[in-house]
């Protein structure tokens, strides 16, 4: 008699955990959506202010591309929106454009280009740069890499 009682109670146990799972997965829909509604404004607005030049959102706006946040991942547009940042020297999107020039990720590989923009932020002190660049400099020839 007593496995017959614990039976029914673990089935009354489960009906609540189904209960609270169906009711947990209703709320997860709705923190999605609403997630997505919130993640789409804040793209918006960090378009807004980089159409008008604020280089760190032209600089949010690569990160966002190059990772697929908010947006369709898109390397070319991510190389496109690092460069605006980096010629206003944005020294994130100076080393992350560079990086991307090295490989040749969403643009044509410029080994010449990249060590240019690393240097650039090199220069400037920032340390990951600092790195990167003295990497770059020893994988590109020293005749190829003119006055970097």
């Amino acid at each position: 008699m007593s496995w017959l009682l614990r039976l029914m109670a673990i089935g009354g146990l489960w009906r609540k955990c189904a209960g609270a799972y169906h009711q947990a997965r209703s709320h997860v829909r709705q923190a999605g959506s609403f997630a997505q509604g919130v993640v789409a404004r804040h793209v918006q607005e960090t378009l807004e202010r980089a159409e008008m030049g604020d280089r760190e959102a032209l600089f949010e706006m690569g990160e966002r591309y190059y990772e697929g946040r908010g947006v369709p991942q898109d390397y070319q547009l991510a190389v496109t929106w690092f460069r605006q940042a980096a010629e206003l020297n944005h020294l994130k999107a100076q080393t992350n454009l560079a990086l991307m020039l090295w490989i040749g990720r969403g643009c044509q590989a410029d080994q010449s280009a990249a060590l240019r923009w690393i240097a650039k932020a090199a220069g400037k002190g920032y340390e990951p740069a600092i790195k990167w660049h003295q990497t770059m400099k020893k994988q590109y020839p020293t005749s190829q890499a003119g006055s970097s």
